[in-house]
């Protein structure tokens, strides 16, 4: 079932007076809203998720109330699918950000580890050995 409409029950004309004086079909994919504004595809995360539409960018009185379904109605079971799917990429992004802060914590621990052990070697062979040469001969090792 096709739940494609411009402007509809939100449009100020009827649907017929708007397509002509905009110039878009109704199966057409619109450039441009009533208002002269470049329209970008977008979508709905909650509500009919991963359907894609165009609406006026504009709110209020302004608007021309173009809205637009670029695609037919989605199937429940493909919406189940699309939210397991989106539930699997946040888990992901989740694991993943998990991830670079563990990194970012080694990352640290093997830095100051580093200068630590740089410090020492700095200590055993060149403190160290000039007070040992400062030493009477009698009090050297």
């Amino acid at each position: 079932m096709t739940n494609n409409s411009v402007g509809g029950s939100r449009s100020r004309g009827s649907s017929s007076s708007y397509l002509s004086h905009t110039g878009v079909g109704v199966d057409d994919d619109p450039k441009y809203c009533g208002c002269g504004v470049l329209l970008h595809t977008q979508t709905l995360r909650k509500k009919n998720p991963g359907r894609h539409f165009k609406a006026c960018p504009i709110r209020g009185e302004r608007s021309c109330q173009l809205f637009k379904w670029l695609d037919d109605d989605i199937p429940p079971d493909t919406l189940l699918i699309i939210r397991e799917l989106e539930d699997h990429s946040r888990e992901l992004r989740h694991q993943l950000n998990t991830l670079k802060h563990r990194y970012q914590t080694m990352v640290c621990v093997a830095a100051i580890s580093l200068i630590i052990l740089c410090l020492a070697m700095i200590i055993l062979n060149v403190i160290i050995p000039n007070r040992l040469n400062r030493l009477p001969i009698g009090y050297r090792i």
